[in-house]
């Protein structure tokens, strides 16, 4: 067997955490030469595009996490952080490295003696909030399934797992206006009066009317949402998402319209939209600059007051990786990481200094702020300090 082939086999077990103590430190050690960087990546590229194909990724992620066998197991070597980031790579100064794991961790380089704090610090879950245009509201996380009010003509039915649908009453002609809102930490699913779903992300709101009449159907986004848009040829679908205008007929499409990122982008999985700069509507939505048409697998990006810019080959598995429950980086700045981090986890993150670090990897959501913080430091020289539901980031 040549060097490559016992690196393949190496790399391979390492994957299905399968490999003992000694053959561990030594794959390690294999990584960090320079020699076998050209390797590494092909072999990393393969494994990055084979968990794209197969529908069953965000299970595997969720798996290593959930369902990892405990270290008493005679073949497990790794801490199960450590297991569940398998696949973890650090992108840095052109080299690409692995999870460095040690089978005997500190933790946190400042962690607190005191684990209770930061285990408190758990990932979202099902969490929503329902207000009501005459000023009640409704939180939809301790709400009991099935039909949850019927007040002024609406029905609000929550099915359980995050799902809830709010639809006007048979011949109500009245029409009332919900806002749907995810805090920091929280995630919900909305099935709208026309059939369109929608999945809202951690920090989010919709505000959608009872029933769509008129010439179009229209909701107001911010935050993070996808859309499944019932098909209806007569009545357009309209999506207002800060500065910017989506209009649909029958398709599958996710918008990013944080008020913390520099652009807003609207990706598109099937059918076709048009995107256009609200403040261009109705005076020249024509034009190039204010108005796109995306085709399946493309993303519009509008940042600021420039013109649009098309992404003809987005990765639409990272894009939709909130969704499927996972994080997924790839090539990402350490602050991106961070931003969604603290969304998803709902803490203030905050920097001693400046860092400029990418990560690539795939890992479950489901784990906690300390697992995942044990990721990106075994990873590289950083360090995080946790006090309360603040963490600073230290280079």
């Amino acid at each position: 067997m040549n060097n490559d082939q016992e690196l393949e086999d190496l790399y391979d077990r390492y994957i299905k955490n399968n490999l003992s103590y000694e053959e561990l430190q030594y794959f390690l050690q294999q990584l960090k030469q320079p020699e076998n960087e050209q390797l590494f990546n092909r072999l990393m590229d393969n494994t990055w595009a084979e968990t794209g194909k197969q529908k069953e990724t965000s299970q595997v992620s969720s798996g290593a996490v959930i369902n990892m066998p405990s270290q008493k197991t005679p073949r497990s070597f790794l801490p199960r952080w450590a297991v569940a980031a398998a696949i973890m790579l650090m992108i840095a100064s052109g080299a690409i490295y692995f999870l460095l794991t040690r089978t005997n961790t500190k933790g946190l380089a400042a962690i607190h003696d005191d684990q209770k704090e930061h285990n408190a610090i758990q990932p979202g879950g099902d969490k929503a909030k329902l207000l009501f245009d005459d000023g009640t509201a409704i939180v939809l996380d301790t709400a009991k399934n099935g039909i949850v009010t019927q007040a002024n003509g609406i029905v609000v039915t929550k099915s359980g797992d995050g799902k809830m649908a709010y639809v006007a009453r048979e011949n109500n002609n009245q029409i009332h206006f919900g806002t749907m809102i995810t805090p920091r930490g929280g995630q919900y699913q909305l099935t709208l009066a026309d059939g369109s779903k929608a999945w809202l992300n951690a920090a989010s709101s919709i505000k959608f009317p009872s029933a769509f009449t008129g010439k179009a159907r229209e909701v107001e986004i911010t935050g993070e949402v996808y859309f499944e848009v019932a098909k209806n040829k007569d009545m357009p679908f309209k999506v207002k998402a800060n500065g910017v205008l989506i209009e649909v007929l029958g398709t599958h499409f996710n918008v990013n319209a944080y008020q913390d990122e520099a652009a807003i982008k609207t990706t598109l999985l099937e059918g076709s939209v048009r995107v256009m700069k609200r403040e261009t509507v109705p005076a020249k939505p024509e034009a190039k600059e204010n108005s796109i048409i995306l085709k399946p697998g493309e993303q519009a990006i509008a940042a600021g007051h420039s013109p649009f810019t098309i992404d003809h080959s987005p990765d639409i598995d990272q894009v939709m990786s909130w969704k499927e429950g996972t994080f997924r980086f790839k090539d990402t700045d350490i602050k991106a990481i961070m931003r969604e981090a603290a969304r998803w986890y709902d803490v203030e993150v905050v920097y001693a200094g400046e860092i400029n670090k990418s990560f690539t990897g795939v890992f479950s959501k489901n784990i906690g702020i300390t697992d995942f913080l044990k990721f990106l430091e075994e990873t590289q020289s950083l360090r995080f300090k946790i006090e309360g539901r603040k963490i600073t980031v230290i280079p």
